[in-house]
């Protein structure tokens, strides 16, 4: 199974954090922070990584290399204008043709998840898509509804934390049909996957959650980024 991170995006929250290095390059315990994920992905047997990148793609690239010093075959599919989440994933359609389904990770997140059950999950439903939802923490306002006895999502909405207990979020972490590609436009464009994309596929009932567990962090703003910065190198050096 190969897997797809998205990594392109320009980070302008956490860039005084972590200027000149994109997002996804912060530094993590000694570490950027997607070298913590690219390694995990190794440990769970994906069969290749391709990295979507643009702004600032040298760091990524020289890092990382084509993968071997991290265990898992890496290849880059490169933007040559920002095309967002969704428009990253249109663009990268060639190197998964011949996949029935591939895994995407948006690069700002770390996701110690069970991959043999999203990957059941996802071929057990009639959709081209499966979103791992995670419980809604303080100061998040994105929730997931969706059907409990079959995981079909029925809307997308701003929730206030809290409210309701219970209440999910989209855990940045998804599987995708190959299938997925007809849902996009014809011209390649810069596409939000989260805002236009998404609500697009619960129109079309196309897209289900899954309730995954495990360590998790996300490094979109400065107090998520200080948080891993703090927390998941212990919660690493736990697990080993």
């Amino acid at each position: 199974m190969k897997a797809l991170i998205l990594a392109g995006g320009l980070g302008l929250r956490l860039s005084k954090e972590v200027n000149p290095v994109p997002k996804v390059m912060a530094s993590v315990g000694g570490k950027p922070f997607l070298e913590h994920m690219v390694r995990l992905l190794s440990e769970k047997g994906i069969s290749s990584v391709v990295i979507a990148v643009g702004n600032k793609a040298k760091y990524v690239t020289k890092h990382f290399g084509n993968g071997n010093k991290f265990g898992v075959p890496i290849k880059y599919c490169y933007e040559d204008k920002p095309l967002g989440t969704g428009g990253a994933v249109h663009n990268a359609c060639s190197c998964f043709d011949n996949e029935d389904v591939f895994l995407v990770f948006n690069g700002d997140t770390y996701y110690d998840f069970n991959l043999q059950d999203f990957v059941a999950f996802h071929k057990g439903c009639d959709g081209v898509a499966s979103m791992a939802v995670l419980p809604l923490a303080y100061g998040d306002t994105t929730g997931v509804k969706y059907s409990k006895n079959t995981g079909k999502i029925s809307s997308l909405k701003e929730e206030e934390p809290g409210t309701k207990r219970g209440n999910m979020k989209n855990g940045g972490v998804y599987i995708f049909s190959h299938g997925i590609f007809d849902y996009f436009p014809k011209v390649l464009k810069n596409i939000s996957i989260e805002e236009e994309f998404f609500p697009y596929l619960v129109k079309k009932r196309e897209l289900y959650a899954w309730e995954g567990k495990g360590i998790y962090y996300e490094i979109g703003t400065p107090e998520r980024y200080n948080r891993a910065v703090k927390e998941l190198p212990k919660k690493l050096a736990q697990s080993l």
